[in-house]
């Protein structure tokens, strides 16, 4: 299956025409930064048949502050998978990332993916975050022409779960180049991958309803202060 990732830097896009398997969108970055076109490329794309996925971007701050402001953004559905996105140079990668990915998993109740560049993978020792049982989004890109080369290797993990090939891509409904992916996986196998339970879901359709009870019963106060003067 192919996908693609996207943030603010894609503008509007139409959802209508991005025909892919899977997106991961960027929801948060550092201690306070949320994406701008978060909220409504989670709404048009959960109206779309796609896998949905969402990350952070590292920025190397205390990693459970920064995990806390993705988990308090990002409230995924049954199905839906989240990652983090580490491109950043520091002292001590892999204890941040992990120290990240276990807050997350804590909060959100199942393993949030890893994404790593291979020039990355392969400087240093993995080892624990593949301990860890944290699937890798490995971006490899090769000549970086829009097509996709020899597939990577997977170094310390026994396989990657999702290869990004290149940042050149093209998607309809998308301005400019977009990053594309790849996994072999199929739509029910990588939703795995994802939020097993619907409690987010649930939780939604509750506060959708406490919030239409309290305007019914403000419109409801209001026409029988009118009608009983």
């Amino acid at each position: 299956m192919k996908g693609f990732d996207c943030s603010h830097w894609q503008g509007d896009i139409d959802w209508d025409k991005a025909k892919m398997d899977f997106v991961f969108i960027k929801a948060t970055q550092g201690v306070a930064f949320v994406d701008p076109k978060f909220k409504e490329n989670q709404r048009e794309a959960r109206k779309k048949d796609i896998v949905l996925g969402y990350y952070h971007f590292a920025q190397g701050y205390t990693p459970k502050y920064e995990a806390q402001h993705f988990c308090r953004v990002v409230k995924p559905r049954k199905g839906e998978l989240i990652a983090l996105d580490w491109e950043i140079k520091h002292k001590h990668p892999v204890e941040w990332c992990l120290e990240w990915l276990k807050e997350v998993e804590k909060i959100q109740g199942f393993k949030p993916l890893i994404y790593l560049n291979e020039a990355t993978v392969r400087r240093y020792d993995w080892s624990p975050v593949v301990k860890n049982d944290n699937g890798l989004w490995l971006a490899k890109y090769g000549w970086n022409t829009g097509w996709m080369g020899r597939p990577p290797k997977s170094y310390e993990w026994p396989f990657w779960a999702i290869w990004q090939y290149t940042s050149r891509g093209r998607v309809k409904g998308v301005k400019g180049w977009v990053d594309l992916n790849f996994t072999p996986m199929n739509k029910e196998t990588l939703r795995k991958y994802g939020k097993q339970d619907d409690c987010n879901e649930i939780e939604e359709q509750y506060q959708r309803a406490k919030k239409e009870y309290k305007e019914a019963k403000k419109r409801y106060e209001e026409l029988k202060s009118k009608r009983c003067r």
